[in-house]
């Protein structure tokens, strides 16, 4: 959940986090794309509760950052000087933004870059800036850490240079993740391999990964991905796993996956490579899977993930049809129809007992109700406390 990464990273007093895990769960949980407003009704419950109890509205954070204003940006090079224009996207379901805003805006071009401080004075604004090259790349963000998001209009090129020359960290992150909104092509994935090279920002290295992971396919892929999966930071290797699916599964990563969930030497390492040899419909995901129900972790990490996996597993199993929901095919990567024995569901449903940590009797409800997409009656042995939950609709 999205506040509870925020007050980890905001280190929110345990309080908190106790508070938002000891709210009722509304009657229906959200397992697949709902309207924005369906659960506006808890939401607001547990954000009033961890505000009376620690005095920090950490919901209320976290909702800002959802309804962060947008801002449109484009520029273009004239005689010796950088226009760029700013303009506020209106959207209902997002909050105004406050002005002036002290703005930073880096421009580079080729073997240069420049920083500029500027105040956002209004909703739309054009600046005009001394800089007498050709921009290949700008990049916007709040003097201090604001709630708001910056669109930048530039080419795939120009990504690549601000992944490569940017500053700030912040700046890098964001280019790597522009980069997957564009088709996959072989010099996006070797700018993106070069750039991860370089980059001393193991959250911008993990954005890269993952974008290498969108983008390439094949053997670059398979070769990319196994070279990522040797960087020292545990960010960066828990990326390499977290965008692989069935379109992208290959002999090479389901091996890589393999080896990660049996030896990787960080716990959630494991559990994300647990979760891809699910996703990617991997023969020997659902020995692994239930390999993982027992298996120790700090905070059930990898149980939550092997209960994660056995749901996806389910999905595919079920779904025959491709359903863009689940990416489902109702077969192993290597062409095998997917089984899911009853037993292995019930060992899953089993950690709803209320001596289980809550995080990990939570996984269990989601398991249930991702179950009951696809078979609205099945029980497989579950606690008799979960038989009237329902996916929301």
């Amino acid at each position: 959940m999205l506040a509870a990464v925020l007050l980890t990273m905001q280190g929110t007093v345990p309080e908190a986090a106790r508070a938002m895990q000891e709210q009722s769960a509304p009657e229906c949980i959200v397992v697949s794309p709902a309207e924005p407003d369906a659960m506006r009704q808890a939401w607001e419950q547990q954000r009033q509760t961890v505000l009376a109890i620690t005095g920090v509205d950490a919901l209320g954070v976290a909702n800002a950052w959802l309804r962060r204003p947008v801002f449109s940006v484009r520029h273009e090079s004239l005689a010796g000087t950088l226009r760029v224009a700013i303009e506020e996207i209106p959207d209902a379901l997002r909050e105004p933004a406050a002005y002036p805003i002290p703005l930073v805006l880096e421009a580079g071009a080729l073997g240069v870059t420049e920083r500029f401080d500027v105040p956002l004075r209004g909703p739309s604004e054009a600046f005009d800036l001394p800089f007498p090259h050709r921009a290949r790349f700008v990049a916007v963000r709040p003097e201090k850490p604001l709630p708001m998001e910056f669109r930048v209009e530039q080419t795939a090129a120009g990504w690549i240079a601000q992944l490569r020359h940017a500053s700030s960290a912040a700046a890098r992150l964001a280019a790597a993740e522009a980069l997957r909104a564009f088709p996959p092509d072989p010099a996006l994935v070797i700018g993106l391999r070069t750039a991860l090279g370089e980059e001393p920002d193991p959250r911008a290295r993990a954005a890269i990964v993952q974008s290498i992971a969108r983008l390439a396919s094949g053997g670059a892929a398979d070769r990319a991905l196994a070279a990522a999966y040797e960087d020292p930071a545990p960010a960066a290797r828990k990326a390499v796993f977290a965008s692989l699916d069935q379109a992208g599964s290959s002999a090479a990563l389901i091996a890589l996956a393999l080896r990660a969930a049996q030896s990787d030497p960080d716990q959630a390492v494991q559990a994300e490579a647990v979760r891809a040899l699910a996703n990617m419909g991997a023969e020997e995901a659902l020995l692994v899977a239930r390999s993982a129900l027992i298996t120790p972790s700090r905070g059930e990490i990898i149980r939550i993930a092997g209960l994660d996996a056995l749901g996806t597993l389910h999905a595919y199993a079920q779904a025959p049809v491709n359903d863009a929901a689940e990416t489902a095919s109702g077969e192993t990567a290597s062409g095998e129809p997917l089984e899911i024995p009853a037993e292995a569901l019930t060992e899953g449903l089993q950690f709803w007992a209320p001596d289980w940590p809550l995080p990990l009797r939570n996984a269990a409800r989601r398991l249930f109700l991702r179950i009951r997409q696809y078979e609205p009656t099945a029980t497989y042995g579950a606690p008799a406390s979960l038989h009237a939950l329902r996916p929301c609709p």
